[in-house]
């Protein structure tokens, strides 16, 4: 089974900071275009089941002890309720 590793990035805490500061956001609205198309054609890949599933990480939260938790989801078709409108399921 071929693995294909696709990565979705936001703008930078950086790259936010200088497009607020020069009042230029274009950079800034080019990253969240390109990370919201390409969101709508994984999730268009699962809902049509041409991959049938994939999985995401968020962001790593440093917890008030100092552990790093990660938390992964992973979305996928449902077998059982073709004929529903909702038939991606996202699971923790």
């Amino acid at each position: 089974m071929s693995e294909k590793i696709i990565e979705i990035r936001k703008p930078t805490q950086k790259q936010t900071v200088v497009a607020i500061k020069s009042g230029d956001f274009s950079e800034v609205k080019k990253i969240e275009d390109a990370a919201r198309q390409e969101a709508e054609n994984v999730f268009h890949a699962v809902a049509s089941g041409s991959v049938p599933l994939i999985w995401y990480d968020l962001p790593p939260v440093r917890c008030r002890s100092g552990a790093v938790s990660v938390m992964r989801y992973a979305l996928h078709r449902s077998a059982k309720q073709r004929k529903s409108k909702s038939h991606c399921f996202c699971m923790e």
